[in-house]
C-alpha cells in the first residue's frame, strides 16, 4: 500500500539531495550571493577612472589691447588610488567573499539536513498510514463478525455498536494518516522543488547511525569548522577592513591634474 504520487522514477535519498541542490532556490540564492561577492573583488581591485574636462565659451572685450572670441579650456584629472585605501578596501572584499562561501556551505548543510528529515519523515508518515489501513480492515472484518453474531441472536445489539464506533473511529485514523502523508510529501517536495506531480513513490530505509566521536573533540571540531562560525569570523574581519579603509579616507586624497587653455 503505497500514498505517493504516481511517477516513472522511484525517488531514492540520493536523488532527493541531487535534486535539492539543483532545484532549491534558497541554495541558488547563497550562491548567487557567493558570485556576487567575487565580483566585488574585481571591483575592490579596479583603479579610479580618469575624468575629462572640456569648457567652452565666449569672451568680451573690455579693453583697447582685448579682442573678442571663443575660449576653450581643456583637462584631465586622475585621482590617485592611496595604498592605504586600497589594500583594506581589497581585504575587505576578499573577506565578503569568504563569508559568503561559508554562507553557501551552511546553507547547503541545512538544506540536506532537512530533505534527509523529510525524506524520512514521509517513509514514517507512509508505514504509519499502512498500520492504520491494516487495523481498519482489521476492525471491520471484527465489525462483520460481530453483525453476523448479532442477526443470529447470540450477541447482544450494543456489541455491534461498538464495534460500529471502532470502525469509524479506524476510518478516521486512516484518513488523518493519509492526511499527514500528504503533508510530509509537499514538504519533500518544496524542499527538493519538484511539481506536484513530479515525485515518485519515495523509498528507502533509516539507516543505523554512525559512532559519535567524543564529545570535547566533537566539540572542538564544531567550532573550527562549522560554516556559521567560520563565516562570523570573516565578517569580523571584513567589518575590520572596512574600518581601517573608512580612517584612511580622513587623510585627503591627492588627484593629479592637467590641462591647457586657449583664448
Amino acid at each position: 500500500l503505497s500514498f505517493s504520487c504516481a511517477a516513472a522514477e522511484p525517488l531514492t535519498l540520493a536523488r532527493a539531495l541531487e535534486l535539492a541542490e539543483k532545484n532549491n532556490p534558497r541554495l541558488a540564492v547563497a550562491a548567487a550571493q557567493t558570485d556576487a561577492a567575487r565580483a566585488g573583488i574585481l571591483t575592490a581591485r579596479a583603479y579610479p577612472n580618469p575624468e575629462a574636462v572640456l569648457d567652452a565659451g565666449r569672451q568680451r572685450a573690455r579693453d583697447v589691447d582685448a579682442r573678442s572670441g571663443g575660449v576653450y579650456v581643456f583637462g584631465l584629472a586622475q585621482p590617485i588610488d592611496l595604498p592605504s585605501v586600497r589594500d583594506p578596501r581589497i581585504r575587505a572584499a576578499e573577506a565578503g567573499l569568504e563569508g559568503s562561501t561559508f554562507a553557501l556551505q551552511e546553507s547547503r548543510l541545512a538544506l540536506r539536513a532537512s530533505v534527509r528529515l523529510g525524506f524520512y519523515e514521509v517513509i514514517r508518515r507512509n508505514a504509519e498510514a499502512v498500520l492504520a489501513a491494516d487495523n481498519q480492515r482489521l476492525l471491520e472484518d471484527i465489525r462483520r463478525r460481530i453483525a453476523v453474531r448479532v442477526d443470529v441472536g447470540e450477541a447482544p445489539k450494543l456489541e455491534l455498536t461498538r464495534a460500529d464506533a471502532e470502525a469509524r473511529n479506524a476510518a478516521n485514523a486512516t484518513a488523518s494518516a493519509r492526511l499527514r502523508v500528504t503533508e510530509a510529501q509537499a514538504q519533500l517536495r518544496a524542499l527538493i522543488g519538484l511539481p506536484v506531480t513530479g515525485m515518485g513513490e519515495v523509498v528507502g530505509q533509516l539507516d543505523p547511525p554512525p559512532p559519535l566521536p567524543d564529545l570535547q573533540r566533537l566539540r572542538t571540531d564544531v567550532l573550527e569548522r562549522y560554516p556559521a562560525l567560520a563565516q562570523s569570523r570573516a565578517e569580523i574581519r571584513r567589518a575590520e577592513a572596512r574600518l581601517e579603509t573608512e580612517r584612511a579616507l580622513r587623510t585627503p586624497q591627492p588627484t593629479v591634474r592637467a590641462g591647457v587653455g586657449q583664448d
